[in-house]
């Protein structure tokens, strides 16, 4: 690849019409100097790269289990360019500014936060979210990627890494000029649903030396629960904000 003003890395999954919907937004924009990286975890269908222009680079993995924070940290080792961000499948840029807005903001912090729509209109105003976050690939380089005893289940890979960053008092810049669409449940396939979840909380509490790991994953049964106990767990150490 190339260097451009920015990379972009995208990790998906069975999601092939929200994918496309980015893809689309991204090729709008009024920045166009871009990679753009697609990991996929091993979609039963998938897109084909030689339709879509922007698309710089399309991965494809066996489908082995998800395997979210492992595409993550290949894409991002794989980046040339001096910013990245990181989008879900499923996270639509709301308007042509998307990538500009980030750039702007990375000139000066090492970290653009972007805004989260959610389906019923609520924001994750706060939220450290691999859903939409740019940063300085310097910065990457320097501190490291994503844990990867989080992967292989679902969540708290990104509030941990907001952890990290709170403790090396590093500068993170809330942009709701970069704001992103995200309705889709967490999955639409049948195979990564209860399975996957639940997991990361127990590996939060034990790397962090919070409450004693449960003798069992009380999280395990319903997404409710995890996703309010990962956001608790933030909001006490300073990382969630809503």
């Amino acid at each position: 690849m190339w260097e451009r003003a920015i990379d972009i890395c995208i990790t998906t999954y069975n999601r092939n019409h929200r994918l496309i919907e980015t893809i689309e937004k991204l090729s709008l924009q009024t920045v166009q100097s871009f990679n753009l990286i697609i990991n996929d975890d091993g979609s039963k269908e998938l897109i084909d790269p030689n339709l879509y222009p922007a698309v710089t680079k399309y991965i494809w993995n066996k489908d082995n289990g998800y395997h979210r924070v492992a595409r993550f940290n290949e894409s991002v080792s794989m980046c040339v360019s001096p910013y990245i961000i990181l989008l879900d499948d499923d996270s639509v840029p709301d308007n042509e500014f998307f990538l500009e807005e980030h750039i702007k903001a990375l000139h000066v912090h090492e970290f653009s936060k972007g805004s989260v729509r959610f389906g019923n209109g609520k924001f994750a105003t706060g939220w450290f979210s691999t859903a939409n976050i740019g940063f300085r690939r310097s910065t990457i380089n320097r501190i490291g990627l994503f844990d990867m005893h989080f992967d292989g289940h679902y969540g708290a890979e990104d509030i941990d890494y907001g952890i990290k960053l709170k403790n090396l008092g590093l500068d993170v810049y809330y942009n709701e000029k970069a704001q992103v669409n995200h309705s889709d449940p967490m999955y639409l396939d049948g195979d990564r649903s209860e399975t996957v979840v639940g997991h990361n909380s127990v590996v939060m509490k034990r790397k962090h030396d919070l409450d004693p790991p449960p003798k069992k994953n009380i999280f395990s049964r319903a997404w409710k629960r995890v996703r309010f106990g990962v956001k608790g767990l933030g909001r006490m150490l300073g990382v969630v904000k809503y």
